[in-house]
């Protein structure tokens, strides 16, 4: 896993959701991608195909299916979705409630 993120040769790198070092393999997929643009070879069934092989690559992992994979722009907008899904009440402590519900729907 460090070898992916070359920034662990010079730092210890803890994460925290706000910015993010990319590893080796987002930056060669998005060279891939800028790549194809620039030439104008953007074919939309390679990419649909792309997006859905990385959909069910993501499923295994989680032990999901694919259908339950919704690609986001990152962690926060996903977390926002999340959050926005659910049923607040007056009083609740959001963050609190916001990781147990996720807590509760891996169960």
């Amino acid at each position: 896993m460090r070898s992916a993120l070359p920034v662990t040769k010079r730092y210890v790198y803890l994460d925290h959701v706000a910015t993010e070092p990319l590893p080796t393999s987002a930056v060669e997929a998005v060279q891939s991608f800028t790549s194809e643009k620039i030439y104008g070879n953007m074919f939309r069934e390679y990419w649909e195909r792309t997006t859905e092989k990385t959909r069910r690559t993501i499923a295994t992992l989680l032990n999901a299916s694919s259908e339950e994979i919704a690609p986001v722009p990152n962690t926060c907008e996903g977390l926002g979705i999340v959050a926005n899904g659910l049923n607040y009440k007056p009083g609740d402590n959001e963050i609190e409630y916001l990781l147990n519900a996720l807590k509760h729907a891996k169960e």
